[in-house]
């Protein structure tokens, strides 16, 4: 369950952006931290990444889609 704790999510829950940006995950003092479904919009890479998150960077095990079809499935190491 997702809570405000000081002023930051805290928890489990859900943020969409005004642009499209989704995130469904753990949160932890405000940053996307634990395991999370990451979906980003244009401009850029969009596509959709599913994995872990540590202080609010990919980080860890994970796989990110990309909208232009290619795939990347692996360790992650402060968001790239």
């Amino acid at each position: 369950l997702l809570r405000m704790c000081q002023g930051k999510r805290h928890g489990q829950g859900e943020y969409t952006s005004e642009i499209g940006y989704t995130y469904q995950g753990s949160w932890k003092d405000g940053m996307k931290h634990g395991t999370g479904l990451e979906t980003t919009a244009p401009p850029g890479d969009s596509g959709t990444y599913v994995g872990d998150f540590v202080l609010d960077q990919r980080h860890g095990n994970g796989t990110m889609r990309y909208d232009s079809g290619g795939v990347y499935a692996g360790d992650w190491k402060v968001g790239k």
